[in-house]
């Protein structure tokens, strides 16, 4: 067995192990020597003892077969009691993500051997209990194999829920491979709910942000993002924005701004950040526009300014640009108005960019809401001259505007 790689072939023979193990002197030998022990059978308590010797180690005395090698002397339970103890015994953050790896590597080794791996109470009492600490380093190889054995739908959810426990401690990259896991095991098998909001929170959690609104209907075709607003993330729901021609349908408007108008502005923004790159399909129903638009305005307008506010220049220039074309004099007094010149020339070079779209009262309203603040700016002793300038030609030219 220890032909399986040069660097543990090479690892000299421990002729005293039954007498180590005896008298408990478990750090002498190196991991790497246990792993290459033969016909030694090792207890869940000397198990625990070895692997609590390097576990906390520095990973460079440490590789992959050591750990596949030695979890290969035990069976399941006698594993599974070992790690039970460890966890007890050490705790997580003291041992490296790459011996993280290593351990769960090789126990699903084992654990995949088990006749029971299909059972969705045998999958919990290990990836919610036993393997908990070690699944932020969950990689390709684990879940590529879980993809071809007989799990069921509950062994999908199972170990959703254990994954979704440890998602906070995983990389981006992990968690982009977890979702590509269920989009993939959700596409062969029928794991239908009684909602589509039970189905996202029962097959996807946390996961479902790494999911396009298109990955959910390719894997269940009966899926309704309008009977699961409230749980879709903004990306997903601009995508259903788009796809359902809401902007075409004032009834159907009236849903997605309901949502957006519950949410914080984190989420608004992330919301027109995901339409902004998508392309609307005309007509474009002016009354659904004009309803999203008097609710986007309302929301940035209730927290602006602060941290978590979006850039104005972003957001009249690039994200609300479509919509700005149904602007009237409601609109306007809803644009932000505790706001400096440079935040006044970023919102209204985003209005200019439609003013032909505009009726003419609409503009007359513009071009005094511009007056308005370029009235105040100058009152002030601190208004950089050229602001007065601007003043003057706005005043001047405004028929040529028109």
């Amino acid at each position: 067995m220890c032909k399986m790689s040069e660097s543990v072939s090479s690892i000299p023979h421990v002729s005293n192990l039954s007498s180590i193990l005896k008298t408990g002197d478990w750090c002498s030998p190196s991991l790497q020597q246990y792993a290459c022990a033969s016909g030694t059978k090792l207890t869940s308590r000397q198990l625990s003892s070895i692997l609590t010797c390097y576990i906390t180690g520095p990973t460079a005395l440490l590789d992959q077969e050591a750990f596949l090698l030695l979890f290969q002397q035990v069976n399941s339970e006698v594993l599974q009691t070992a790690l039970n103890e460890i966890s007890v015994q050490v705790r997580s953050d003291q041992i490296a993500s790459a011996t993280k790896a290593f351990m769960l590597n090789a126990a699903w080794e084992v654990v995949k051997s088990d006749p029971k791996v299909a059972n969705a109470g045998f999958l919990a009492s290990w990836f919610q209990e036993t393997l908990h600490a070690y699944l932020p380093s969950i990689g390709t190889s684990i879940l590529d194999c879980m993809a071809q054995l007989p799990v069921t739908c509950d062994g999908l959810a199972t170990v959703v829920q254990a994954l979704d426990t440890a998602y906070s401690e995983m990389d981006n990259s992990t968690r982009q491979l977890v979702a590509d896991w269920i989009r993939r095991f959700l596409t062969t098998h029928v794991c239908e709910k009684k909602s589509a909001t039970e189905w996202l929170l029962t097959n996807w959690k946390s996961f479902q942000s790494y999911a396009s609104y298109s990955d959910l209907t390719s894997c269940w075709s009966s899926f309704d993002g309008f009977t699961a607003l409230e749980v879709l993330t903004a990306s997903q729901l601009a995508q259903l924005t788009v796809l359902s021609n809401v902007l075409s349908n004032s009834s159907l408007a009236a849903a997605i701004t309901q949502v957006l108008s519950t949410n914080n502005v984190l989420y608004l923004e992330d919301y027109l950040t995901e339409l902004s790159t998508l392309t609307l399909t005309p007509p474009l129903d002016h009354h659904a526009m004009y309803s999203m638009l008097e609710t986007i305005l309302t929301k940035v307008r209730e927290n602006f300014p602060d941290l978590c506010s979006p850039s104005l220049k972003d957001l009249f220039q690039v994200k609300l640009k479509r919509m700005l074309a149904v602007t009237d004099a409601n609109i306007l007094r809803l644009f932000p108005t505790k706001i400096g010149c440079t935040d006044f020339q970023d919102i209204y070079k985003g209005l200019n960019s439609v003013h032909h779209e505009l009726d003419p009262n609409t503009q007359r309203a513009v071009y005094q809401a511009r007056m308005d603040f370029l009235n105040g700016q100058a009152a002030k002793e601190d208004t950089p001259s050229f602001f007065k300038a601007q003043l003057w030609l706005l005043h001047h030219f405004y028929l040529t505007f028109l």
